[in-house]
């Protein structure tokens, strides 16, 4: 039984049968591409980038998610924001998420501005969905292109659009070891004694 299930898990190559090629990868999406159809909650997913369960692995494309590296020099001085470490691109916002995978910023498109009374702000990224004709796909932590992104807040869901691009932004940190930590004087000036 042992020696069955081994043969049936290794890959051979058969002679005459030749190997699909690996598809190019897609260009990336220009950010100066605006569009005009509007985000709503409950939106079906309209585009198919997403290919069928019975592609072999082989074929499924790994820029669908995109990684950028940032690197960046640590400074005292500042003010602090909130890091963007994920980026979900729709037509027409892009949705800034922390690392806590709540989504913090809205940027529209078209004007490059935020929008801060949008409903899906402060809720949290709990990855993606796209309905088929006889079922639904789910994806998870992240949504992928082609899936409609799905905000979560309490029991509410609510859905975007169709996604364009996700971009996971790491963020590389380099500083020198006296600015890593605080002196003693920085940490012990921001408490208070207690009265007793």
């Amino acid at each position: 039984m042992a020696s069955e299930k081994k043969r049936f898990t290794e890959t051979q190559k058969m002679a005459g049968v030749a190997v699909p090629e690996r598809r190019p990868s897609r260009p990336p999406i220009p950010r100066e591409e605006l569009d005009d159809e509007p985000t709503s909650a409950d939106e079906p997913a309209t585009a198919s980038m997403i290919p069928p369960m019975s592609i072999p692995p082989e074929s499924i494309r790994s820029d669908e998610v995109e990684f950028h590296v940032i690197r960046d020099h640590h400074t005292s001085t500042g003010p602090r924001r909130t890091w963007r470490a994920i980026e979900v691109w729709t037509r027409h916002h892009i949705y800034g998420i922390d690392s806590q995978m709540i989504c913090f910023e809205i940027i529209d498109r078209a004007t490059g501005k935020p929008e801060a009374d949008h409903a899906m702000l402060g809720s949290r990224l709990g990855g993606g969905r796209r309905r088929e004709k006889d079922f639904v796909r789910y994806a998870y932590p992240l949504p992928l292109p082609g899936m409609a992104a799905m905000f979560t807040r309490g029991r509410k869901h609510g859905y975007t659009s169709a996604v364009d691009r996700v971009v996971v932004r790491v963020r590389v940190l380099q500083a020198r070891p006296d600015d890593a930590l605080p002196s003693w004087d920085e940490v012990a000036s921001r408490w208070n004694p207690a009265k007793r």
